[in-house]
C-alpha cells in the first residue's frame, strides 16, 4: 500500500501532512524519514513496521510504502473515526452491529479486513468520503 502526503518548509522545520491519517509531523532537516516512520510506528504501537519513504521534491509531495497492509488498515480506521469524532459504538451502530466489539475487532487488527469491508466501514463513517485508487509509475 502506498500513501501520499505533502510536505512544506516552515522556518527551519520540515512539516509533513498525511491527510489519510489526519496528522501533521514536524522535524528538523535531515530527520524527515525517521520522524515520519517513527510517528506512524507510534500510531501502530509497533516499532517494526516496514515502511519505505519516497520523496518528490518538485511537487512538495511524498509517498510512503507500507508493506504490511493488514497492520496499516486498522490505523486508518482509528484515525478516520477520531477525525470524524465518532465513538466505536457509533461506528458499530452505523454498520448495523449490535455490539461495539464487532467493529472494534477491525480497528484493533484482531479481525482481518477485506477491501470490501474497509470501504463499507469508511462509508459508514463518512458517506461523502471518496476513496481514490491510483498507480505510481
Amino acid at each position: 500500500m502506498i500513501v501520499q502526503g505533502r510536505y512544506h518548509r516552515i522556518g527551519n522545520q520540515w512539516v509533513a501532512e498525511i491527510p489519510l491519517l489526519s496528522i501533521l509531523i514536524s522535524s528538523p532537516p535531515g530527520k524527515e524519514k525517521e520522524s515520519l516512520i517513527g510517528s506512524i510506528e507510534k500510531l501502530a504501537h509497533d516499532a517494526r513496521m516496514d515502511i519505505d519513504l519516497i520523496k518528490n521534491a518538485e511537487e512538495n509531495k511524498f509517498f510512503f510504502k507500507v508493506k504490511n497492509t493488514d497492520q496499516f488498515l486498522p490505523i486508518i480506521l482509528k484515525r478516520t473515526r477520531l477525525a470524524k469524532k465518532l465513538s466505536i459504538a457509533e461506528v458499530a451502530k452505523k454498520l448495523g452491529h449490535s455490539s461495539r466489539n464487532s467493529y472494534a475487532q477491525y480497528e484493533y487488527g484482531k479481525t482481518k479486513l477485506t477491501f470490501t469491508k474497509y470501504l463499507q466501514i469508511m462509508e459508514a463513517m463518512d458517506p461523502q468520503m471518496k476513496i481514490v485508487l491510483s498507480t505510481l509509475q
